[in-house]
């Protein structure tokens, strides 16, 4: 399942249920398995209920009188056990909501061999997205599923567990004049059973869990391809049909990529990707037919921008590499999660490394590593594998750690063992564990074998262990033309850096790059810190060491005083564009800590400034917002403004406001990103003005506005003064191609005049703004500094109709996170009174909590020192050594 990714750390590091829930999961029996389920499912729009025929092939392992399965607010007419020679058994039915379960007692013991369990039962098409649920758009009615991680149970009695795989003949009875899409291919479509209905019926699957099952019914249209001899469609409202193009294109390179990686081939008959009107998860992973939200699926290629296709290829990559990794194998419970989650994270940016190698996918998994990090600093940061019990921790496990974490560890690992060994551990693992589920002890015990190194080792610690270890680092030669490097692990954490690790840190595999500031030489020299201290010796004498390389690892590096300017006066032509985004990443975290200065960072970014990879350009805005919006005092604000104008508005000079017909991506990405630095964060006035007229003249259509430009003018030109610019911008989006409404919406939300943005938090609750959207985009108001009290008011006074749209479940795994975007102790308790009742100690909400004592504590720890920072820079004659000012870093001050 993909984690929506629009939305940055609000939902990518903290998406986690903070919901709470009475009901306990407990563990089924398993006296009985089932081998087959024969489901036929029934919607009736009319009513918005369903009914399901349900017939169950069991094997039973133990004798016993009881049937225990799972399943939530349905309603069981008839049940009838089939025993073997036409003998029957009429059981008793008893209902446990707290445990979520059924029980069918059958008047004597069952014994051991098959039999089948027959049943009718009803529900009702639910408005919460998920289980069996209604969904709506141009006027028509569709009926959805989405199961994962424990609500197959609310559409059918099941076995709901992952490791209880079985194989599925799944109907459909449907209106004539719509369709259904499912697991399997379509075998057959005969009308009836009565008037103005048809059967649809789909091919049995392979062995599957519940999770895992769908279907979707409604009026879809689709785009039909293939690759690798397998037939692949894209599925939308018949309105939206040719913007499936782009993905059907993207499935069909990431299918022959992972056929190519795979030594199993795409272990299903077909491969659906479907855009359903609402949608909760950004897209789902059932064996072939994958659900996606529209903005993740659908765009206008002749609008949309490379961040546009990227986010649409990158969720698709993900979503297919499911298919082996969760659908094919499949972790044996949620504890292990990371094994469906971290592989398909880990694997996604390959594809698109490999089809489009412009678009460099392999720094935004940088990128993400960096954020995950900062989630992983905090107290109450968990462990990649935990014991989950109920349904509710189970859902808050789909979290930041199972994602990005163990797809950032999976990739040190690749890194350390050599591709083509990780490779052949892989599959090793898959061909192990096909059709079937595994542990994390199984894939790291065959990579171990496979690879030769001790992979085993080094995953344990980290897959068990919360933190991130920050890595010390002195180097120096020793007079015999060898290099000593003197290394130290602790565990890294804002308020306190250099804190012990309980149960003796980590086994990290670190790469050693030697630089040679005087001419281009560079090597590197792995080796395994596995003591809290270690030493390590390189033939030759390297004036500077980057203990990154390749910024592979799963750890942060301080450097020693001093190291950090000579790093920064090389870095552009001796670093890679991952080193140097993880070089500037590092540096603002030990800033944050306190362990370095401001100036540290800010003259790392001023080295940085005219940097051509607009990743590491995007990193640095981060850091430069935080500063900005949260740290400096009001009376330094203008100096600060003025520091960011006079060292971008060169950069922003050179690239000019009009894209070239030549221009590149990266060149379209970087204008973008640096248009935001000078006229959202140096706040340049005539950058505000200029994004106002060229915003005017695109909706009057006398100007065609790049849309690499679009959302950044939008946010620019909402800063203030145009409430009827902002509106218009609201009314454009309304019939805009899914992406660019979301980027629209979005930048309209960012906007500095809180007056217009509660005008948009107020369409929230309106017909124009879907359901699925209405978390998202508070979210991002919350998140907004500019509009943060007056979108904190609108969601707490009217809480009860934003979770009625957006679901109560969204609406607190969303907002809820957002929240932590505050940076003072009263706002902390509010949100803490708010959302404590609700949440009942949900780990979620005190990462929330975490995140704004932190942000607190680094604006007090911060505020000084980047005041005198920013007074040194106004005085040329002045220079402090302890706070090295940018001209260190090669620039000249201000």
């Amino acid at each position: 399942m993909s984690i929506l990714r629009q939305l940055g750390t609000v939902v990518s590091f903290a998406a986690c249920c903070l919901i709470a829930t009475a009901a306990v999961a407990e563990r089924l029996p398993l006296d009985v398995i089932p081998l087959h389920y024969q489901l036929t499912l029934a919607p009736d729009f009319t009513t918005t209920s369903f009914d399901g025929d349900l017939t169950i092939d069991l094997r039973v392992d133990k004798a016993t009188n009881k049937i225990v399965l799972n399943a939530v607010d349905l309603e069981v007419y008839d049940a009838i056990v089939l025993l073997p020679y036409d003998r029957t058994l009429t059981p008793t039915v008893s209902t446990d909501p707290p445990h979520q379960t059924v029980t069918f007692t059958t008047p004597r013991k069952l014994s051991q061999g098959t039999i089948k369990l027959q049943l009718r039962y009803g529900g009702r098409l639910n408005s919460e997205l998920r289980g069996f649920y209604l969904s709506r758009a141009n006027g028509k009615k569709y009926a959805i599923t989405q199961f994962e991680a424990t609500d197959a149970r609310r559409a059918f009695p099941c076995f709901d567990e992952p490791a209880v795989k079985a194989s599925f003949t799944i109907a459909a009875v449907v209106d004539e004049h719509d369709t259904a899409i499912s697991n399997g291919p379509l075998l057959s479509d005969t009308p009836g059973p009565k008037a103005g209905k048809h059967t649809l019926k789909f091919s049995t699957t392979q062995k599957m869990p519940s999770y895992l099952a769908a279907l979707a019914v409604g009026d879809f249209a689709c785009v039909e391809g293939g690759a690798d001899s397998i037939p692949i469609r894209v599925c939308t409202t018949p309105d939206r049909r040719q913007l499936g193009r782009f993905a059907l294109d993207a499935a069909e390179n990431v299918l022959r990529f992972y056929n190519h990686y795979f030594s199993i081939r795409y272990p299903f008959r077909k491969l659906d990707l479907v855009a359903v009107p609402d949608f909760d998860a950004g897209a789902m992973e059932n064996t072939g037919a994958i659900f996606f939200r529209e903005q993740d699926l659908l765009l206008d290629e002749a609008t949309a921008t490379q961040a546009n296709q990227v986010t649409v290829a990158s969720v698709i990559a993900h979503e297919i590499a499911h298919q082996w990794f969760g659908d094919l194998v499949t972790m044996r419970w949620w504890d292990d999660l990371w094994l469906n989650e971290g592989f398909a994270t880990w694997m996604a940016s390959k594809p698109l490394v490999a089809w489009k190698p412009q678009w460099h996918a392999e720094l935004a998994d940088i990128a993400e590593t960096g954020r995950v990090m900062d989630l992983d600093t905090l107290r109450s940061a968990r462990a990649i594998r935990t014991t989950l019990t109920t349904p509710a921790e189970i859902d808050e496990a789909f979290d930041a750690f199972a994602y990005s974490k163990a797809g950032a560890i999976l990739r040190m690992v690749e890194s350390d063992v050599g591709a083509d060994a990780f490779r052949a551990g892989v599959n090793a693992y898959l061909r192990a564990h096909a059709y079937g589920s595994a542990t994390s002890e199984d894939f790291w015990n065959e990579l171990a074998r496979t690879s030769g190194r001790p992979a085993d080792r080094v995953m344990a610690r980290f897959i068990d262990q919360s933190g991130v270890p920050v890595v010390s680092v002195a180097s120096g030669c020793d007079g015999t033309d060898r290099t000593v490097v003197d290394l130290a692990q602790r565990r890294f954490a804002v308020e306190a850096p250099s804190r012990p690790v309980a149960g003796g840190g980590w086994q990290i595999p670190i790469g050693l790059r030697s630089i040679d500031d005087r001419s281009a030489s560079t090597s590197t020299t792995p080796l395994l810190l596995s003591a809290a201290r270690q030493t390590a010796t390189i033939p030759g004498c390297a004036p500077l060491i980057f203990a990154n390389a390749g910024a592979r690892g799963y750890y942060r590096v301080s450097y020693t005083a001093g190291v950090v300017s000579r790093l920064a006066a090389v870095a552009r032509e001796r670093l890679t564009p991952a080193e140097r985004l993880r070089l500037i990443d590092d540096e603002w975290a030990l800033a944050r800590a306190g362990t370095h200065g401001p100036g540290d960072y800010l003259g790392l970014v001023g080295a940085l400034a005219g940097d051509a990879t607009p990743e590491v350009l995007e990193e640095a805005a981060d850091g430069l917002a935080f500063l900005h919006d949260r740290v400096v005092a009001d009376n330094d604000r203008a100096m600060f403004e003025g520091w960011v104008r006079t060292t971008f508005a060169p950069v922003l000079a050179s690239l000019g406001w009009s894209p070239a017909a030549d221009d590149s991506g990266d060149r379209l990405r970087l204008r973008a990103v640096v248009l935001g630095i000078v006229g959202e964060i140096g706040r340049d006035p005539e950058v505000a003005t200029k994004a106002r007229q060229m915003l005017t003249a695109h909706l009057d259509g006398s100007l065609r506005l790049d849309p690499s430009l679009l959302e950044v003018v939008i946010r620019l030109a909402a800063s203030g003064e145009g409430a009827d610019l902002f509106a218009r911008v609201q009314d454009a989006a309304n019939t805009a191609p899914p992406a660019i409404q979301t980027a629209m919406r979005l930048a309209l939300a960012r906007g500095q005049d809180p007056t217009l943005v509660g005008r948009l938090l107020a369409s929230t609750l309106s017909d124009e703004v879907r359901g699925q959207d209405v978390a998202p985009l508070l979210a991002v108001a919350l998140e907004n500094p500019s509009a943060r009290n007056a979108t904190w008011s609108f969601v707490t006074s009217r809480w009860a109709e934003v979770a009625r749209k957006a679901g109560q479940g969204s609406a607190l795994s969303v907002i809820a996170p957002a929240a932590g975007s505050f940076c003072d102790s009263e706002s902390r308790d509010r949100v803490q009174k708010f959302f404590g009742a609700m949440s009942q100690g949900s780990r979620s909400l005190q990462l929330t909590l975490e995140r704004i004592d932190a942000c607190r504590d680094t604006r007090l720890r911060l505020a000084g020192r980047l005041k005198d920072w920013l007074t040194l820079t106004s005085a040329p004659t002045r220079q402090d050594d302890s706070e090295r000012s940018s001209a260190t870093a090669g620039r000249s001050p201000r």
